[in-house]
């Protein structure tokens, strides 16, 4: 149901790993402002990587409250983020293999979405991946149907198979890594497949854009000109999924009236920007940052929500 200026209303989650914290916090506030669940607040959810678990989670049958999607962070992190002793060996320390063999985020998922499909969804829902066989961006969407259906489990899998931490994840025989290598920012594709849906003009959207924290330390020409590929592999995951989201943030503002986008982000330093860091002090400096995002923008945020009900 769009505003009561006629708005589409459309939500956009950035991928983070972990840091899926601080739009969990997010969505709670909103859902305590409004006293609505975030799939009746909003037109069209999209979300990347583990902003698409996220928005899968709020726009499923029987949805998860933005409580419980904070909380299932908090306590399944870990397991998440696990890996057998034996694949620890045969990877070598993350070196001829992904740090992770991916079981827990099956696990998690599979729990999570049982054998709920993505077609289902409450309100058009989508999440990119990148299908490495076909070498193509994919864009997985609730309201069009492909063969016997597409199991959110599987879908949520391929969006969040981030390349060295994940393998590649399979949705219907097709293999795919974490769409944060083309798209982590999805705020843009968001916009444009709620027009082309809806039949309206960029500028009858209302879109809320949620970061994941994006990593400000700089890279030291002193350190960087002595890296190979080795010491080149972290930063340049930081690189394109900071890069790619800013990129997008600036033309959501050439192509935006002001008024109708609200980009919620913070800032994370060396030692909190990690993807997989689950242990307590992390997790605890992370429901920090968000918080402090929350209140910082309160003002806004009550504004955006007024709206938001219509």
């Amino acid at each position: 149901m769009p505003t009561s200026d006629g708005k589409i209303r459309c939500l956009a989650l950035h991928g983070g790993g972990i840091r899926g914290i601080i739009p969990a916090v997010v969505l709670k506030k909103i859902e305590t402002i409004t006293g609505k669940r975030i799939w009746e607040l909003f037109d069209a959810v999209c979300g990347t990587s583990t902003g698409g678990i996220i928005a899968a989670a709020l726009t499923k049958p029987m949805p998860l409250t933005a409580n419980e999607v904070l909380n299932l962070y908090l306590q399944r992190g870990p397991e998440i983020f696990s890996a057998s002793w034996w694949h620890r060996v045969k990877s070598l320390g993350n070196n001829t293999g992904p740090k992770y063999d991916g079981e827990g985020l099956k696990r998690v998922l599979a729990e999570t979405f049982g054998g709920t499909k993505l077609e289902s969804a409450l309100v058009p829902t989508f999440m990119p991946a990148y299908a490495i066989e076909k070498r193509a961006p994919i864009f997985f969407k609730s309201w069009v149907p492909v063969g016997s259906g597409r199991l959110l489990s599987d879908v949520c899998a391929a969006t969040s198979a981030g390349p060295t931490y994940f393998p590649p994840a399979s949705v219907a025989g097709d293999w795919y890594c974490d769409g944060g290598v083309i798209n982590n920012n999805p705020a843009l594709s968001g916009v444009i497949e709620a027009c082309m849906k809806y039949g309206v003009h960029t500028k009858d959207c209302l879109v809320l854009s949620i970061g994941t924290g994006t990593h400000q330390d700089p890279i030291l020409q002193s350190k960087a000109k002595g890296w190979g590929n080795l010491g080149w592999v972290q930063p340049l995951i930081d690189i394109f999924m900071d890069g790619v989201s800013d990129l997008t943030h600036y033309q959501m503002l050439d192509l935006m009236p002001a008024e109708n986008y609200l980009a919620l982000q913070t800032t994370l330093s060396d030692e909190n920007a990690s993807m997989d860091a689950t242990n307590p002090q992390n997790l605890a400096v992370l429901l920090g940052k968000a918080q402090e995002l929350v209140d910082s923008n309160s003002g806004r945020l009550l504004a955006f929500c007024d709206r938001l009900k219509g």
